[in-house]
């Protein structure tokens, strides 16, 4: 058997017996070919009897269908009753994960599957032990991809000092920066209260939040983007539920801000995966070695 055709039956052993059969398609799809070359050993200096051969392949990315999921995005969404979504006294609940899991999916490349978990515990202080620690059995629970922190309401309200909310809320940040997770800090909104001292604190503890810097750490004003004293009468009717809460409406329109945060990554990770797909050098190279004897 001349060389080449050891080379191509190498080949057709090699896919009958490792790779899966090829997705149905119809004629006008484009077939999806597969790259796969074959080096041979030196027979001289390989000389036993059943020296091998390795038939290396090629972008082994691109013999699975798009169609498939070749990812999962996991976000976790953390905090007080603000990221539980609390409203009408307790009997109603509506996180703003909701209307940001809605819009991310509409975003998703194909095939990508949508994990979010929502931790919100009303009456929460940032600045106590609990905070901590229950941030602490989430984030060690399962891996994530992006960590959403909102803590702090409860705080100022309590009179904690800045220096210990901001301390908690820079330890659970950095565990999870830590375990690779890139996370998105929100500052903390205004109530219908007004009093100075409050006001100071929120705006001291937000020129933090804002102000902290590390690797993969990103902010989101949300305080500049869901006011609650610049609005009309109606506008409060609408998104805001007792001065502290949002409404059901209002945590739609809380989740459609963080969204129009977090896309542009989003968006930015998917075209880079996009990218390393088409593009063979950035694909990792598989080896499966096959007998002499196959090749006759």
């Amino acid at each position: 058997m001349t060389t080449v055709k050891r080379q191509a039956a190498a080949v057709l052993k090699y896919e009958k017996l490792f790779l899966p059969p090829a997705p149905f398609r119809s004629p006008s799809q484009p077939a999806n070919n597969r790259l796969v070359t074959l080096s041979l050993y030196d027979s001289t200096r390989f000389p036993d009897k059943h020296r091998t051969s390795v038939v290396k392949e090629q972008a082994r990315q691109s013999l699975i269908p798009r169609t498939m999921p070749r990812k999962t995005l996991r976000i976790l969404c953390f905090g007080d009753s603000l990221t539980q979504g609390f409203h009408s006294f307790g009997m109603g609940e509506s996180p703003y994960s909701t209307q940001l899991a809605q819009r991310l999916r509409e975003i998703l490349p194909e095939g990508t599957k949508l994990e979010m978990r929502t931790s919100g515990v009303p009456g929460d202080v940032a600045a106590f032990p609990r905070f901590r620690e229950r941030f602490t059995q989430q984030i060690t629970s399962r891996p994530f991809d992006w960590v959403i922190t909102l803590g702090g309401t409860n705080d100022i309200a309590m009179g904690c000092r800045v220096d210990d909310t901001f301390k908690s809320l820079q330890s659970i940040w950095q565990l999870a920066l830590s375990r690779r997770c890139r996370v998105l800090a929100l500052t903390v909104p205004e109530t219908h209260g007004n009093l100075p001292h409050v006001d100071a604190k929120r705006k001291d503890l937000n020129a933090r939040i804002l102000g902290f810097k590390a690797e993969n750490y990103h902010t989101f004003d949300l305080h500049g983007k869901i006011p609650y004293r610049s609005l009309d009468d109606g506008q409060r009717d609408v998104y805001w539920d007792d001065g502290v809460h949002l409404s059901e409406e209002g945590y739609e329109w809380m989740g459609n801000h963080i969204a129009d945060a977090l896309v542009p990554f989003i968006v930015g990770d998917a075209a880079k995966l996009e990218e390393e797909e088409e593009h063979p050098k950035h694909i990792s190279k598989g080896y499966v070695v096959v007998r002499r004897d196959d090749l006759d």
